[in-house]
């Protein structure tokens, strides 16, 4: 094998990505919070994730921020004369 030659190898990984959304929520609220904008902030803070999950979709996609490497999980080699059985997990 050339040391010098550029080797080609198989990586593994985790990463998490950051998107912003631009959502229109219709939500019920409790009794004497409607006029409140305060109790509505503390309402809005407070909703199920799945909530705003849900309301999270390709057409309220607004951009994303940026993605982050989180793990490396496994590192194969590719190639000719490469120990396939080699791997590095982590």
């Amino acid at each position: 094998m050339n040391p010098s030659a550029p080797a080609t190898v198989v990586v593994h990984v985790k990463a998490a990505r950051t998107a912003l959304y631009d959502l229109t929520l219709l939500l019920s609220l409790p009794d004497g919070s409607s006029a409140d904008p305060a109790a509505i902030r503390r309402y809005v803070e407070d909703l199920q994730p799945g909530v705003l999950s849900a309301a999270c979709t390709d057409t309220t996609l607004d951009r994303i921020t940026d993605v982050a490497l989180v793990d490396i999980l496994g590192i194969e080699p590719s190639g000719h004369g490469a120990d396939t059985g080699a791997r590095d997990d982590r």
